[in-house]
């Protein structure tokens, strides 16, 4: 038994695993428990792990098939043993202090869920994205506001909630924890860094928007014409901050 179990999937991620590892298992934080799940990768993913194989936090899945990112978190959700569950993707790091900041700020407050503002990076530029705290499911209405490998949750008093295999099934998940959970505490700090990459679905802003609007219609019962509203509501309250920023 563990305090905090850490879902990874992996596929063909080989550029980017060791960094994503390392800055998981190097937590000021140690009692965790690393579930790294591969989705069937080609490429030398796994031979990248080997190096960690002695570290006994770390559990690697693999898996006979591509069977995509939802059903590989699935997967390590169903094995975790520990009583908080947070995620992080093959190709994002943690800063070192991430679990014991949010650990704590959790105990404090008494939250079930929490996230933190993030740093979006491309090759070119890096960008600040500004936590919103706290969240509610009333605020998830206009956007998932809980960046994945931002998040983490009390699986004691929620349960474990799996993902949905749609698109966007992180926002699904992250709507179904707050709701049983309550809303989700944030950190101002930035502990993640996540990568921004072109073959990356959420990389592409036109998908993403589709998938959005499909996601909330989905999830809230939502018209088209509310969704729209609220999308522009949304996107101008976004410009405006970063005019007057």
């Amino acid at each position: 038994m563990c305090e905090v179990s850490v879902i990874i999937p992996m596929y063909n991620s080989q550029d980017f695993i060791e960094s994503c590892l390392a800055s998981v298992l190097d937590q000021t934080f140690q009692d965790l428990e690393v579930l790294l799940i591969d989705d069937g990768s080609t490429d030398s993913s796994l031979d990248k792990v080997e190096r960690f194989q002695n570290d006994q936090r770390l559990r690697v899945l693999p898996k006979q098939d591509n069977a995509g990112v939802a059903a590989a978190r699935n997967f390590g959700i169903s094995k975790a043993r520990g009583r908080y569950i947070a995620f992080c993707d093959s190709d994002d790091t943690w800063r070192s202090d991430k679990l014991e900041k949010q650990l704590a700020h959790m105990k404090a407050t008494g939250a079930a869920v929490a996230h933190s503002a993030v740093l979006y990076t491309t090759e070119a530029d890096a960008r600040l994205v500004k936590v919103k705290t706290p969240v509610s499911i009333s605020d998830m209405k206009t956007r998932n506001w809980i960046p994945n490998s931002s998040g983490i949750y009390d699986a004691s008093k929620i349960g474990k909630v799996l993902q949905t295999e749609h698109s966007h099934e992180d926002y699904e998940m992250w709507c179904d924890i707050i709701r049983v959970g309550g809303a989700s505490v944030g950190i101002a700090e930035p502990l993640v860094e996540i990568a921004r990459r072109q073959n990356s679905l959420s990389g592409n802003k036109l998908k993403s928007i589709i998938w959005h609007f499909r996601a909330q219609k989905r999830i809230f019962s939502m018209r088209p014409l509310e969704i729209g509203a609220r999308a522009i509501k949304n996107l101008s309250s976004r410009l405006i901050a970063r005019m007057s920023g």
